[in-house]
């Protein structure tokens, strides 16, 4: 039996998978026992897995994380959780270097080594063209940020582009790919373009690679209640605030319920806007074809990895560019 990892990516559809197709982070599909449950074991695995060294997986602490996952099923047991690999640019680095995708890596195989004799350990995640990741994953983390705001975004996307601030590769997706198969084993990696997330294609792969029994037509895809930034095809993303952690929307619930029935819609729709965001993340085009140009070579590559191809999807510029590549 396999241990599967899925390595949701932030701003990936992570939240939304563990909510509505696998109901849990740790225990999950057939071993879920609720998402709301495994909240606090799930924090706990992710404080263990990037504090750890290699040798703590080889402690009976380290293998009783996944005695549960190993009793009484036949298909594969899933691990989701997008904060494994501390991948998330714009904040100001607290000095660990869990950016590393070889350091990831080096963890899963000790995973493999000391945890898991019964099979093997695979990883798939999710990647995203990299502009709109930066706005979506900038929306995201605005609420911990002194002064965010456009300006402040666009600034420190090219700051991370130049090299100025942490966080340029961890959008190297091919790199991120090169250091998990090459510890874990190319056939035990797959990669997939979020933006042919809700594809059948997409789903017989994840099914065919993890063993799992997941039932794409049960998959509501339409469905984007959680955690979702971006307003549509407009080309612009909501940032989160304090309050949004806090249950901005529950807040605005509550408040609405306490209005008398007589009050009109448009006073209760005003009540909503008083907890929503009154700005807007956007992505200029000269800034999108920078970070599009940036990655290029990497993205080429990777699409040669994957067998995918993703100038389908823009990840390729038109014309020559000035790449990275690693």
């Amino acid at each position: 039996m396999d241990l599967v990892f899925h390595l949701g990516l932030t701003k990936t559809g992570s939240s939304f998978l563990q909510h509505k197709v696998f109901d849990g982070k740790i225990h999950t599909l057939d071993r879920s026992i609720g998402y709301e449950q495994d909240v606090r074991i799930a924090r706990q695995f992710q404080d263990f897995f990037l504090k750890s060294d290699r040798s703590a997986w080889r402690s009976s602490k380290g293998r009783s994380w996944f005695d549960k996952l190993n009793e009484g099923y036949d298909t594969s047991a899933l691990i989701s959780h997008e904060s494994l690999y501390d991948h998330i640019p714009f904040i100001v680095p607290d000095g660990r270097l869990i950016k590393e995708p070889e350091l990831l890596s080096e963890r899963l195989a000790s995973i493999g080594e000391f945890c898991w004799p019964h099979g093997n350990v695979k990883v798939f995640f999710f990647f995203r063209r990299q502009a709109d990741w930066f706005a979506s994953i900038y929306s995201h983390v605005a609420y911990t940020l002194s002064s965010p705001s456009q300006e402040h975004f666009e600034r420190s996307t090219r700051e991370i582009l130049a090299g100025r601030a942490p966080g340029s590769h961890v959008v190297d997706y091919a790199r991120l790919h090169e250091a998990l198969a090459n510890v874990l084993g190319p056939e035990n990696v797959l990669a997939l373009p979020y933006e042919a997330f809700a594809d059948r294609e997409t789903w017989g792969k994840i099914k065919n690679f993890s063993n799992l029994p997941i039932q794409f037509d049960r998959i509501q895809f339409t469905d984007t209640s959680v955690n979702t930034k971006r307003q549509g095809d407009s080309g612009k993303w909501r940032p989160a605030s304090k309050i949004t952690l806090l249950g901005r929307s529950r807040l605005a619930q509550s408040v609405q319920r306490m209005l008398p029935t007589s009050v009109s819609q448009s006073l209760k729709k005003r009540v909503k806007r008083t907890f929503e965001a009154t700005w807007n993340i956007s992505m200029p085009d000269d800034l999108r074809d920078e970070i599009q140009s940036h990655y290029a070579i990497s993205n080429q590559r990777l699409s040669d990895i994957c067998g995918v191809d993703l100038a389908v999807h823009q990840y390729f510029p038109p014309g020559p560019s000035n790449a990275f590549d690693g």
